[in-house]
């Protein structure tokens, strides 16, 4: 795998507390049978993450993700950004992110853009170039502040009110930290 020196251990419960059968998994994804699941019930996935000592350092984590099943189908979405594929921005261009929305029950939808790291106010803002409830978000360039991480949201939500939220997350370009510079002769 991408890193053989982490062991995952998952496990998952509805919110009674009863858990549900998993396929005992050591990768770091978990697929899930939705014949596993019932509808209008959340679920509570958990995954503990164990890895080699490192210089006699023992490293373990957990992470949870809460997961709603609905009776209805959800709209999905998948957001693409103009940001390289290092995952850095550079301060002086603008941000272009869309979406691809496959339908859910429901052929209305609306949309909502966020910006949950806070870098940006994109309600009254001049530097959003489209409305937060477009399928498109433009941000224009030199909003951002260098050598931060950035996350943009966006809610896609159907006449049934079933919605689907998705993250994008890149770094803005900003200079090098750390390093020393030596200049010669010193007189």
């Amino acid at each position: 795998g991408p890193d053989d020196s982490l062991a995952f251990s998952w496990s998952m419960a509805d919110t009674f507390g009863n858990p549900v059968p998993l396929e005992e998994s050591t990768n770091p994804t978990l697929s899930i049978s939705t014949s596993l699941l019932s509808s209008d019930v959340n679920y509570r996935v958990v995954v503990d993450v164990v890895g080699v000592p490192v210089k006699g350092t023992f490293r373990s984590d957990n992470a949870t993700q809460f997961v709603f099943t609905s009776p209805n189908r959800i709209p999905i979405i998948a957001v693409s950004c103009n940001v390289p594929s290092q995952g850095v921005l550079n301060t002086d261009e603008e941000l272009r992110c869309t979406t691809e929305v496959t339908l859910g029950d429901s052929d209305e939808i609306s949309y909502l853009w966020e910006n949950p790291s806070g870098q940006v106010d994109l309600e009254n803002n001049p530097a959003v170039l489209t409305p937060i409830t477009a399928p498109s978000l433009v941000i224009a360039e030199n909003t951002f502040l260098s050598g931060r991480l950035v996350t943009m949201e966006v809610t896609v939500s159907d006449a049934n009110n079933a919605a689907s939220r998705t993250q994008y997350v890149f770094t803005t370009n900003g200079p090098p930290l750390g390093g020393s510079c030596v200049a010669g002769p010193t007189s």
